[in-house]
């Protein structure tokens, strides 16, 4: 009877865990990042916010959007932008029994940036390698680094930042039915 019970809470366990990127799961959160850009001579700080939400069409690959908003600084110079970047993830291994797991994530995007003398268009693409660190099974802080590039329609200048991101992540699933 003790080893039906012990496999039964294993199978649980695992099958719980297990959980956090299986198909149509949620995964709901945000980052914020610090970067370093180089522009020709100039050098931008950029500090960022960037709330998200994903759904898992198949256990470990999800599709989803991000909402970011930039405050850029450069000599005294500041712009805001506003994007929107659709993703696709990919968990590709999990450690330490599903506490850690391992992500890579493209993405392209769109949006509007305001220097105070107008609006210019923003295209671009980028792609992040990371991990999640579970506090729990539903929740989990992340790390990643990552390279963008991204085109202003206004000039002839690519940016291309190699930036480093933290934020938290909330996973939501149903049970399985017991």
């Amino acid at each position: 009877m003790k080893n039906l019970l012990l496999a039964t809470a294993v199978a649980l366990t695992t099958l719980s865990a297990f959980s956090q990127t299986q198909k149509k799961s949620w995964m709901i959160g945000g980052t914020g990042s610090f970067a370093s850009t180089h522009e020709g001579e100039i050098h931008n700080t950029v500090l960022d916010i960037s709330p998200n939400i994903g759904y898992f069409v198949a256990t470990n690959f999800a599709i989803g959007t991000k909402v970011a908003f930039n405050l850029t600084s450069d000599d005294g110079n500041t712009s805001v932008t506003e994007l929107a970047l659709p993703f696709v993830r990919y968990y590709f291994l999990s450690l330490s029994k599903d506490k850690i797991k391992l992500f890579g994530n493209a993405n392209g995007f769109f949006g509007i940036e305001d220097e105070g003398l107008g609006n210019a268009q923003l295209l671009g693409y980028g792609a992040n390698v990371g991990a999640n660190f579970f506090f729990n099974k539903n929740v989990a802080l992340e790390t990643s680094v990552g390279y963008s590039s991204t085109k202003n329609k206004k000039e002839t200048v690519k940016d291309n930042t190699l930036g480093f991101n933290i934020g938290l992540q909330i996973f939501l699933f149903k049970e399985p039915k017991q």
